[in-house]
């Protein structure tokens, strides 16, 4: 862990702030998953794009497409009544995981495929990143609404720009991050308290709306090969999601984990319309 007197260079590069406390405002996993089966359809699809089996042992089975296939531990937090945040690594290979928001009264999915950077593209050159890829981090994460067990479904997770302009506290219990919703294309994270105090960065996401007050963020970190995704629910003013990260001073050391806060709205700007 980062100690005081350690400079925004050592707490960037190492990344330790992160690795212990930020589950301890997270819901409680849930095994209500267990024992069952889903198949995840796009839009007219004949093949699912991925099928699931969830057995009494705390484990997933999942196909893609019927081509690519593997077993791995899932956690699942139940983040309102119907609705689970699911989350895995890979086995085979822990740059990637699979994220889920499953809604099933309405048959309704969101489907993430989360891969981290290998070797040479996982450094922080930035400038070099962006002329070769166009792209600020070097984290990819694909986005897929789909319906569970059919192929017809309601529009689940919309993009939109509710957040803008909302500037929100994120207590994980071991430190503090406030969000700022700059815009549609990046946010600012700034450490406020905990081992990590001091450090921020202004990094690309997206924001779904998923139910009323219930929104989906995903970022991918420009400095660090980094992948956050985390539900908002400004009803009970929790948050529950999962971090993705490779180590910079080790390389090949993946953490993957659950991750939940107590949120605070502290403020809201409006940004009017100007004329020149």
């Amino acid at each position: 862990m980062a100690t005081v007197g350690s400079t925004l260079e050592e707490l960037y590069l190492a990344y330790d702030f992160c690795d212990e406390g930020l589950d301890q405002n997270r819901g409680p996993t849930t095994t209500a998953l267990s024992g069952t089966s889903y198949q995840l359809f796009g839009s007219k699809a004949t093949v699912p794009e991925l099928s699931l089996d969830f057995d009494a042992e705390g484990t997933v089975s999942w196909c893609r497409r019927s081509q690519v296939s593997g077993k791995a531990p899932y956690s699942a937090v139940e983040v309102r009544p119907g609705t689970f945040f699911v989350d895995w690594l890979s086995v085979d290979d822990h740059r990637l995981s699979v994220s889920l928001v499953l809604r099933r009264s309405d048959g309704s999915a969101v489907l993430m495929w989360n891969q981290l950077p290998y070797g040479e593209h996982a450094k922080p050159n930035l400038s070099e990143r962006i002329r070769s890829t166009h792209d600020l981090s070097a984290a990819r994460v694909d986005v897929h609404n789909l319906g569970i067990n059919a192929t017809s479904m309601v529009k689940f997770a919309e993009p939109t720009s509710d957040l803008v302009g909302k500037r929100v506290l994120c207590s994980y219990g071991s430190g503090s991050f406030e969000h700022v919703y700059l815009n549609q294309d990046v946010f600012c994270w700034h450490c406020v308290a905990g081992a990590g105090a001091g450090a921020a960065d202004v990094d690309p996401y997206r924001q779904f709306r998923v139910d009323d007050n219930l929104y989906l963020l995903v970022w991918r970190e420009k400095i660090a090969p980094a992948i956050g995704i985390v539900l908002l629910d400004f009803d009970c003013m929790r948050s529950n999601g999962k971090l993705h990260y490779e180590k910079l001073t080790k390389p090949g050391t993946v953490v993957n984990y659950l991750v939940g806060a107590q949120l605070t709205l502290l403020n809201e700007t409006s940004y009017q319309a100007t004329t020149a």
